[in-house]
């Protein structure tokens, strides 16, 4: 039903992924120009289907993933790959 042509599009109509991490990116940029700010940028990226979670930088990973929650630092899966990108 165009799911994944919506999140992810094509070369030259980008999806919602692809405009959200572009504009994620942007503002990053920005604000160290204009302010100096410093950032620590890290990515996961997961599937759930059928109630299960696929961490898509390591599918075949084989860990079977869990949504936890921290007090402090909120909802997270167990064992998800993340990736530092800046």
């Amino acid at each position: 039903s165009g799911k994944t042509f919506t999140l992810m599009g094509a070369e030259e109509q980008p999806g919602m992924t692809v405009l959200a991490i572009h504009d994620c990116f942007q503002r990053i940029e920005r604000a160290i120009e204009e302010q100096g700010a410093e950032f620590h940028v890290r990515v996961s990226y997961l599937e759930i289907y059928n109630e299960n979670i696929l961490d898509l930088l390591n599918p075949s990973g084989g860990a079977r993933l869990t949504i936890g929650h921290d007090p402090v630092s909120g909802p997270h899966v167990k064992g998800l790959t993340e990736e530092v990108v800046l």
